[in-house]
């Protein structure tokens, strides 16, 4: 996955982050590792510069001074793969969403959403939080093109909420669904029974 990045920068100041991938042993097709090249690109980008902070902000949070990325690979319903994402950065940005739908007059002043069908609003073709557009982000195309391309492939992503946070940043993760004919469960040969 970082190496689908690395012809993207990291943000100016932010260090690489340390991705943990866990989860059984799954081999995938050329077609799905260019599948989750395509989509991991988006969601890791929406990571370094919308959700992990600064090396000096983490480490005066008690974090790390690089970020964590951690994906977890689980069987699914009929017999697809879910791959779920998250990070330990500072959350989802409920509150910019907020304001952002409302500025954009997607909601009126005196709606007040569930954080839930905010958290919607990132999928959603041109919506950004970001102030200014730059090289990574900004242009409100990333998890909208993440939605279109696994559907295009019949497969899914949702977004959960790991905690009730009402609308202050809230811990989250992606979960991406991969249909079977993108990946296998690889054999262990050197399993002995």
């Amino acid at each position: 996955m970082l190496r689908a990045c690395s012809k993207d920068p990291w943000p100016l100041g932010k260090l690489a982050p340390k991705v943990l991938v866990n989860g059984g042993n799954y081999e995938f097709t050329q077609d799905g590792a260019r599948l989750l090249s395509d989509v991991l690109v988006h969601i890791t980008r929406n990571s370094m510069d919308h959700g992990l902070e600064m090396p000096l902000v983490r480490q005066s949070k008690g974090k790390a001074a690089a970020g964590q990325i951690e994906i977890n690979l689980e069987p699914g319903p009929d017999e697809s793969l879910l791959l779920i994402y998250r990070d330990d950065g500072q959350g989802l940005g409920l509150d910019s969403i907020l304001k952002k739908a409302r500025a954009e007059g997607l909601l009126n002043s005196d709606d007040q959403p569930e954080p839930m069908m905010l958290a919607q609003f990132i999928f959603a073709g041109s919506f950004s939080t970001r102030q200014e557009v730059s090289k990574n982000s900004g242009r409100g195309v990333g998890m909208s093109a993440v939605q279109h391309t696994l559907k295009s492939h019949g497969g899914s992503i949702r977004i959960d909420l790991l905690e009730d946070c009402g609308i202050a940043p809230t811990p989250f993760q992606f979960v991406l669904t991969l249909p079977k004919q993108f990946y296998s469960q690889a054999v262990d040969w050197r399993r002995v029974d």
